[in-house]
């Protein structure tokens, strides 16, 4: 009796659950026509219609009137009055992408900016994984790291190229460079350190090593007053100590 009770409550809490469910997703649905009903009239009237490209259309309307404003804001007869320039970007925005009725064009102008992603999506990895890998000390690491990298990225161009075609090259592009890091890591490196000795202000090997070898007298100092632990003095005095024997290679 008391199963059948217990069963009887969970089949009513289920289907109050897919009961409020519906009712908020019919909710939801119709709150969106109304949005859609409610600014159909203006939106044909600043953008045209409402065809397939009217996102599009408002993301060029923002771009266009964030530069017009900009441009605008640098003319000495329009300084401090704001509301000048703000009406006169508008009408701007809204007369470049009122007639945008063309579907051929407004391909045209969205093609540089999918050109711009794909490539984004190749050059920001590459960026990051770059920096990733240099924070390793061994060259060991580092090798095996950038040949996972360009693996992957040869798969990419590989399994994208019937999706994207051409634009697929810029994955093809990302792995040729990161091949090239893999194979001169040293020189990367070298490269590496001479900035840091920019950043330092020095302009010779020996400065620098100078420079190493006191923060490795400081490291040592810093345990005999027990202010750092043996393991962390023995992960500074591992890395200066890399750094030491890559500055002999320069």
């Amino acid at each position: 009796m008391k199963k059948s009770a217990l069963y009887i409550i969970v089949l009513l809490g289920l289907i109050a659950i897919v009961s409020a469910q519906f009712d908020l997703r019919q909710g939801s649905e119709q709150l969106v026509k109304l949005a859609e009903d409610f600014s159909a009239p203006f939106v044909s009237a600043f953008f045209g219609g409402t065809g397939q490209f009217l996102f599009e259309k408002v993301l060029f309307l923002v771009i266009i009137l964030s530069v017009s404003y900009v441009a605008l804001e640098r003319f000495s007869a329009f300084q401090d009055k704001p509301a000048v320039v703000w009406v006169i970007a508008g009408a701007v925005a809204l007369l470049a992408t009122r007639f945008l009725t063309e579907t051929q064009f407004v391909k045209t102008i969205i093609l540089p900016y999918t050109v711009l992603g794909v490539a984004l999506t190749g050059a920001i990895p590459l960026i990051v994984f770059f920096f990733f890998t240099e924070s390793f000390e061994g060259p060991i690491v580092r090798r095996i790291l950038w040949i996972f990298f360009v693996v992957i990225f040869f798969g990419l161009w590989l399994s994208r190229y019937s999706e994207v075609g051409a634009l697929s090259w810029i994955y093809f592009i990302t792995g040729i460079l990161s091949f090239f890091f893999f194979l001169f890591d040293g020189t990367v490196r070298r490269v590496i350190i001479k900035y840091q000795m920019g950043q330092l202000g020095m302009q010779n090997r020996q400065q620098y090593e100078r420079e190493v070898r006191r923060q490795l007298d400081e490291a040592r100092r810093d345990l005999n007053r027990n202010i750092i632990t043996d393991s962390q003095f023995r992960q500074i005095s591992r890395e200066l100590r890399r750094k030491l024997k890559a500055l002999r290679r320069l």
